[in-house]
């Protein structure tokens, strides 16, 4: 004869089926998620570059400071050599700092500089990357010229007004003279005459003798 179950039994017989069943679930979705956790703390994000940045070209121009120093530094100096400057970019535009050849004894030039130009008003004229800025000399003949007309004048400046040579590329500094605050006067003014003849040239290609 084939025995009955009793209700008794068939609970829970149910009920440990479902145990079963819901832990075999749950361990499941456990491994799951520490898989993708483990996936991504191991995952390594590329920084993104934008398109094209990389090579495209920087742009290079602006205006042109006058330049300018005390009166004192050519009065009272007692360089007999040639003053070399080479081209310092501060706040994007050109400014120049100057060493004494006879200091660096026909060799290097010291790391410091012996004078260097301080910023005044904007000039009328701009660079671009078609502008050469190699080095400037100012001669031993100059220097005298201008030791000479302070020596007889109160101006309280020396000014640097830039323009550009004849080939529109090269920048000549000539030089000339000033009471007024050079970095609120117009520097490019006409009553400041530059000293006949007495400007910073530019070389290479310019010749240094």
């Amino acid at each position: 004869m084939k025995k009955q179950t009793s209700p008794e039994r068939f609970f829970l017989s149910l009920s440990i089926f479902i145990f079963i069943l819901s832990s075999c679930s749950q361990g499941g979705a456990d491994k799951t998620e520490a898989t993708s956790s483990t996936s991504d703390s191991n995952t390594i994000i590329a920084p993104q570059v934008a398109s094209g940045d990389a090579d495209a070209p920087l742009a290079f121009g602006g205006k042109i400071h006058s330049l300018w120093t005390e009166r004192s530094f050519f009065r009272d100096s007692t360089y007999k050599g040639k003053l070399v400057f080479s081209f310092v970019f501060t706040g994007g535009t050109p400014t120049l700092h100057g060493w004494d050849n006879i200091n660096s004894g026909g060799h290097d030039f010291p790391d410091k500089p012996d004078i260097i130009l301080s910023q005044g008003t904007y000039s009328p004229i701009s660079f671009s990357d078609e502008t050469y800025f190699g080095n400037m000399v100012l001669k031993p003949l100059d220097i005298k010229k201008i030791k000479d007309y302070l020596r007889t004048n109160a101006d309280k400046y020396v000014v640097f007004l830039p323009y550009f040579d004849t080939d529109g590329k090269h920048i000549i500094y000539k030089i000339g003279y000033t009471s007024d605050d050079p970095n609120t006067a117009n520097l490019a003014d006409p009553k400041i005459a530059p000293l006949a003849g007495v400007e910073l040239n530019p070389s290479p290609p310019k010749n240094y003798n």
